[in-house]
C-alpha cells in the first residue's frame, strides 16, 4: 500500500495541557504485508483449526523528513491469529472453542512498546430434549491486555500507558420455544463468538 498523505495523531498545547487530535500530513508512506492462512479439519470434521500469520513492514522515512517527526523510519513486526474448535466433545453435546490473536497496535506515528496476546475460550453444553444451551466464555483471563506506546510529533514525543478492561467471564443460558430447535452440534462457538478483543 502506498500513500502520499497519512492520517496520524498530532498534539497541540492549550493552557499548559497537551491535546491530541487526528490530522492529515503530507509525505510518502509505504506499507507491505505478507500473510499466510490455513484452515484444517480433523477427526471427521469435529476438530477445526484456522491459523493465520503475517509480517508487516512500514517505510515512514519520507513522511518523517517532510513533517520533522523523529519516529522510527522503518517499522516491522509480526502478527497472527488462531481459531480452534471441537464439536460434540466426548459425544456429550459439548462444543469447545478457543481464539487467540498476537498484535502490537503499531499505527502511523504511534509505535507500540509491547505485544498483546488476546484470547477467548468458550464452552457450550447443548440439551436437545429441553432445547436449552448453557455457555461460559473466558476472555483474556491469563493476561490482561494493555497499551504502552510512544507517539512522535513535531513537538516531541508522548508516551501513553493504558490498562484495558477487555477481560472477564460471561455465562449465558438460552431456552428455545416454539418450532425453533437447537441445531445439535452444527454451530460452533467460533461462529457464535468470533473473537474476544472487540
Amino acid at each position: 500500500m502506498h500513500t502520499n498523505q497519512d492520517y496520524w495523531t498530532t498534539y497541540t498545547s492549550e493552557g499548559g495541557r497537551n491535546v491530541s487530535y487526528p490530522g492529515n500530513f503530507n509525505g510518502r508512506v509505504e506499507k507491505y504485508y505478507i500473510f499466510a492462512n490455513t484452515n484444517q479439519n480433523f477427526l471427521k470434521n469435529k476438530l477445526n483449526l484456522n491459523v493465520g500469520f503475517g509480517w508487516y513492514y512500514i517505510d515512514n522515512h519520507d513522511f518523517n523528513l517532510k513533517n520533522d517527526i523523529g519516529g522510527r523510519a522503518y517499522i516491522n513486526y509480526w502478527g497472527g491469529s488462531a481459531n480452534l474448535s471441537y464439536t460434540n466433545l466426548f459425544n456429550k453435546n459439548v462444543n469447545v472453542s478457543a481464539w487467540m490473536e498476537i498484535s502490537n497496535q503499531n499505527n502511523g506515528n504511534t509505535q507500540a512498546n509491547n505485544t498483546n496476546v488476546f484470547h477467548n475460550i468458550s464452552i457450550t453444553k447443548i440439551f436437545p430434549k429441553t432445547q436449552m444451551e448453557a455457555s461460559i466464555q473466558l476472555m483474556n483471563i491469563f493476561k490482561r491486555p494493555y497499551s504502552d506506546d510512544i507517539t512522535y510529533n513535531q513537538g516531541g514525543t508522548v508516551r501513553r500507558y493504558e490498562l484495558w478492561d477487555w477481560y472477564g467471564v460471561n455465562v449465558t443460558f438460552v431456552k428455545r420455544f416454539g418450532n425453533q430447535k437447537v441445531k445439535e452440534n452444527t454451530k460452533t462457538d467460533v461462529e457464535k463468538n468470533a473473537g474476544g478483543a472487540k
